[in-house]
């Protein structure tokens, strides 16, 4: 077939509505051969959607939504009216469709819902044009939503009957009952006595968002001011087209006229005879008018007298008072009533009145053995007085407590109470305190101390007298290694270290002990006395070494013992003195000494001796002091340097001795007093020292 044919054919099935298409080509005897096949003409269009709704649509507002239309033929579409059917519906309609639309493509039909109301609304969009499968339309539907708000009380808006000064509540809940969620939502409250309470439905500062069909609540408070009626209002304002929402409130306050007493008793109790308590009582308007009062009438005993603040009217609110004053001449019971009136329309007890008249006295006075004066006493001591306080009357004492006033006195074992905690003492009981008086400067003590109590004769006092002196403390009493004084009893066996660091026993078992006497002192009124050489000795080790020293004793003796007499040794040191022709008599100090039993020689190493007369005396309280300063040694007898030498090799006094237990008084027959060893100080390194007039300090 020739090209000009094919193109023929194809013209005409053009012209008739079919159009050719070329076919893959066949073979036939070996030549190619075209095949053409018809395909008819189509209009047809399709919609995306066949209806539209549009819902939660704000009366006022508007809502769009689309509709594609796609020709689905192979022919172009022409396309005719495009619109929504009927009059004066909500809905309205725009396109992007011409007035062709070619096969395959698209446009895209817009409908806009405006509502005007809250009813519901529908409507059709119709599509009209040459497709042979229409006309097409599309169901629309719609309805519009609109803001409201809905108030009310949860019981009344009324509070009812409303005493002065007393306050009623009341709740109120506001709910979104529209169709759009509320904006801007708060709660108010007006007029006088009417005050917004406490809630969550927001404030005018601070507003709150409401959805549909939620609900917020709040309170309003009314407080009564004065007697009558009262009107406000509650309101909630928001975005809702009914706002504000409104509530009226109301109030009512009656006259009253209402009387209490604070108490309908007045118990005195046990008073004393002679003193004049008083105790009140008060009327209270609580009403909300004034009250007419009458004064009130106090009958009974004689005892009893009344007075009042109260006048002939009472306000709302206020109080008045009347005191009753029990002033009792007798012991015994005593009552009476007191009476109020007026025109409260409520009924008043008479208030009760009792009490008890009573002799009663608190006695303040030394404890046996004890006084009220001080003395003397050095500055840097203390004293101590003891002090008994007796309930003398018939009745128990309240409110007792102790006290002292002057410089340095202080309480102490108290129980007598104090202004903080007082006590009470029953009838005939009795309680004690001690007074300490530690002066801290020299003068004369003026001081009191005195018990208060509920006694008619209270506060009960005592004047205290003393004087303090300069103190005699030992300055070196930190270094005081032995401080014995011989004190205690006669015949003991017993020797008080007043420093404490060493305990002593006696040392020995032939001969009688030596023990406290009586029968010489210095001072304190005792020594300890050494009958037969036995001596005391203490229970641990006191190193003495090579640092200063000093040892120093008041000695009285009464015989000797036929050999050398060590007065204060250990295994490497010796104080004392030869009592009998071996030595010439005198005091001597050797650093260490040795014997040989066998052969009964003694020798000593660096041995400081003093003799004389004068230092060998029977019967005579002698001092005896020995220093060590650095590598020098003195010795003093009764405060007179008699012995100064100077140890080049600096002795020590140890020895490398395991054993340093210090002895005392093995050797010596007599009596030693006031028996001191410090370490690490020579406390005298003149020629001469004044003696010591009292006993050692130990403190």
């Amino acid at each position: 077939m020739s090209h000009k044919l094919t193109a023929l054919m194809l013209a005409l099935f053009a012209a008739s509505g079919v159009f050719a298409q070329e076919q893959a080509p066949s073979y036939r005897f070996n030549q190619p051969v075209k095949t053409l096949a018809v395909v008819p003409m189509t209009y047809l269009a399709q919609l995306s959607a066949t209806s539209l709704t549009f819902s939660g649509v704000d009366v006022g507002a508007s809502a769009t939504q689309s509709v594609a239309l796609l020709n689905v033929g192979n022919s172009p579409l022409a396309l005719g009216t495009i619109g929504i059917d009927g009059a004066g519906t909500p809905f309205s309609a725009n396109t992007t469709c011409g007035a062709s639309l070619a096969p395959n493509a698209s446009c895209t039909l817009s409908v806009t819902f405006s509502p005007a109301s809250p009813e519901p609304a529908s409507a059709t969009l119709s599509v009209a044009g040459n497709f042979t499968n229409g006309p097409l339309s599309v169901s629309l539907a719609g309805i519009g939503r609109e803001a409201y708000g809905t108030l009310a009380a949860s019981t009344s808006a009324d509070f009812g009957n409303v005493e002065v000064g007393a306050s009623a509540q009341r709740s109120f809940l506001f709910t979104n009952t529209g169709g759009r969620t509320l904006t801007g939502v708060y709660a108010a409250a007006s007029g006088a006595g009417f005050s917004l309470g406490t809630g969550n439905c927001g404030t005018q500062a601070s507003p709150i968002t409401l959805a549909v069909g939620a609900s917020c609540s709040y309170a309003v408070n009314y407080t009564s001011s004065a007697v009558g009626s009262a009107s406000g209002q509650t309101r909630i304002v928001s975005s809702a087209v009914n706002s504000p929402s409104t509530l009226a409130l109301s109030a009512a306050t009656a006259a009253t006229y209402q009387a209490q007493l604070s108490t309908t008793t007045l118990a005195f109790g046990d008073r004393d005879v002679g003193t004049t308590p008083a105790l009140s009582v008060n009327l209270l308007n609580v009403g909300n008018s004034p009250l007419t009062l009458q004064a009130p009438a106090l009958t009974g005993d004689a005892s009893y007298t009344s007075q009042t603040a109260c006048g002939a009217t009472l306000a709302a609110g206020a109080s008045c008072a009347t005191t009753v004053t029990f002033t009792p001449t007798t012991a015994g019971d005593k009552s009476a009533s007191l009476a109020f009136s007026g025109n409260y329309t409520n009924s008043l007890p008479a208030v009760t009145v009792t009490g008890r008249g009573q002799t009663n006295t608190g006695a303040l006075a030394a404890a046996s053995g004890s006084s009220t004066a001080f003395g003397t006493l050095e500055v840097g001591k203390s004293a101590t007085r003891n002090f008994e306080f007796t309930a003398n009357g018939t009745k128990s004492l309240t409110g007792v407590y102790a006290a002292v006033s002057g410089a340095g006195l202080t309480l102490s074992s108290n129980t007598c109470g104090t202004q903080a905690s007082p006590v009470t003492l029953a009838s005939g009981a009795k309680c004690t305190y001690s007074v300490v008086y530690a002066p801290t400067a020299t003068g004369t003590l003026s001081g009191t101390t005195s018990v208060t109590s509920s006694a008619a004769n209270s506060p009960a006092s005592l004047s205290l007298t003393g004087t303090a002196i300069p103190s005699t403390a030992d300055g070196n009493w930190a270094d005081v290694s032995v401080l014995l004084r011989g004190n205690g009893t006669n015949g003991s066996t017993v020797f008080t270290d007043s420093k404490g660091t060493y305990a002593w026993s006696v040392t020995g078992t032939t001969g009688t002990a030596p023990t406290i006497s009586t029968a010489q002192s210095k001072f304190g009124g005792a020594s300890m006395y050494f009958p037969s050489g036995r001596g005391i000795q203490s229970n641990a080790n006191l190193s003495l070494g090579t640092g200063d020293f000093t040892i120093e004793f008041w000695a009285y003796r009464t015989g000797d013992a036929g050999r050398p007499s060590p007065i204060v040794a250990t295994n490497g040191w010796i104080l004392g003195g030869n009592m009998s022709g071996f030595y010439t008599a005198g005091y001597r100090f050797s650093p260490y000494e040795w014997c040989t039993v066998t052969a009964n020689n003694c020798g000593a190493y660096g041995r400081m001796t003093q003799t004389g007369s004068n230092y060998n005396v029977y019967n005579t309280w002698q001092h005896i002091a020995l220093t060590r300063q650095g590598n020098t040694y003195r010795w003093y007898v009764d405060g007179v340097r008699v012995v100064e030498g100077t140890q080049t090799q600096s002795w020590n006094l140890d020895y490398g001795q395991a054993d340093l237990k210090v002895t005392i008084g093995a050797g010596w027959i007599g009596y030693i007093d006031d028996l001191r060893i410090t370490k690490g100080v020579a406390r005298y390194v003149g020629a001469s020292f004044p003696l010591p007039t009292t006993e050692l300090p130990d403190y």
